[in-house]
């Protein structure tokens, strides 16, 4: 069994991505830790692009209900073991899963 970073990077991020090439927006869920194993309480977001600054550092363009007049990017360290990630607005830092 592999960890959130490993899925994220080998099993999720190239479905993104390939969703995203091909131009169809997709549904992410931000999962706050503490609340996990309840889905109802975390938040859904719709990725609609990204940008790779290297072959780790990964930029997703996401629309935000909570902050429709923003679209902030999602960033996230793909070579690391456990991934960071953090929401450039006033949203707090959130783990995410890809679905």
């Amino acid at each position: 069994m592999h960890g959130i970073g490993y899925s994220t990077t080998h099993e999720e991020w190239p479905k993104l991505k390939t969703a995203l090439d091909q131009a169809k927006p997709t549904i992410l869920c931000l999962v706050r830790q503490k609340d996990a194993e309840d889905p109802s309480k975390n938040h859904q977001v719709l990725a609609i692009g990204y940008q790779m600054d290297d072959i780790d550092h990964l930029k997703i363009q996401i629309y935000d209900p909570n902050h429709p007049d923003k679209t902030p990017d999602l960033e996230l360290e793909l070579g690391r073991r456990i991934i960071r990630s953090m929401v450039l607005s006033r949203m707090e830092k959130r783990s995410v899963a890809f679905s």
